[in-house]
């Protein structure tokens, strides 16, 4: 009889487990598994970046291309965001650039003339992809190196005035290293040269080529043609032009753009 009670009792507790894993519904419909996770995990989170968290100064503290591998660079990169919406950008002793700042869903971040998508933010550390194979982890600081030197200013050379130029000063191929702006000059959109190529001549002032550039929160690489004037650029791509002056044109270098507005600085590659 005791042998016959424990078998009877066994069968109660696993009629009751089974009862727990399911949740009873109407007939004919199949049981519920109600151990299944619902949380909802794995949904897309929204951004959590609002140009305010950058308020401040940030200072870049090295660099990497997009494989983690560290880069060696003098143009450290200093961004002062004085309040929300505005910024002052600078590359290692290069003058000031002025503009707006804002964040572009979802993981944009628009800095004057420069764009960076946002890798991590904390409230000391960014990390920032310049989107053209770069990644600058930034630091939050009370002050920039550079104004501990002193006030003994570095003197930059100065470009007023256009310099005459020909098509085959310009042929080859320029990447764009750093650029310089009117305070208050540059506020997006507008589309900023990164790369200018001129391979093909054409004709006696004119050539085919490419131009690589970034509107708003995308990097578009187009081909184009390129007139050369008395003193400048027309570049043309598709719906896009743009009508430059030249105020420098070596072997090695070429500053083009319009001294009130954006200035270019490209080096020869």
């Amino acid at each position: 009889m005791l042998i016959k009670n424990i078998i009877a009792l066994l069968l109660v507790v696993m009629v009751a487990g089974t009862c727990v894993a399911q949740k009873v519904t109407r007939k004919g419909m199949p049981p519920i598994d109600v151990s299944k996770d619902k949380t909802g995990r794995g949904k897309k989170k929204a951004s959590l970046y609002h140009i305010g968290q950058f308020n401040g100064k940030w200072q870049e503290t090295y660099r990497t291309d997009n494989n983690n591998n560290l880069l060696d660079f003098t143009d450290t990169v200093y961004l002062h965001f004085p309040d929300t919406g505005r910024v002052t950008t600078r590359n290692g002793n290069t003058s000031n650039m002025k503009g707006e700042a804002a964040i572009a869903d979802p993981d944009i971040l628009l800095a004057a003339a420069d764009v960076y998508t946002i890798i991590s933010l904390s409230d000391s550390i960014a990390v920032l992809d310049n989107q053209e194979g770069m990644v600058h982890t930034m630091k939050r600081t009370s002050q920039f190196h550079f104004e501990n030197y002193g006030k003994a200013a570095v003197r930059q050379e100065e470009f007023i005035d256009p310099v005459p130029v020909t098509l085959t000063d310009v042929l080859g191929k320029w990447m764009v290293y750093r650029k310089t702006a009117k305070p208050g000059a540059i506020n997006p959109p507008v589309n900023i040269i990164t790369y200018l190529k001129v391979t093909d001549s054409t004709g006696e002032n004119t050539a085919r080529g490419e131009v690589t550039f970034y509107q708003t929160d995308k990097s578009m690489m187009q081909a184009c043609t390129i007139k050369v004037t008395n003193a400048g650029l027309d570049i043309t791509a598709g719906d896009y032009n743009w009508q430059l002056f030249v105020y420098k044109v070596n072997k090695k270098e070429l500053v083009f753009g319009d001294a009130g507005v954006l200035l270019y600085y490209a080096k020869s590659y």
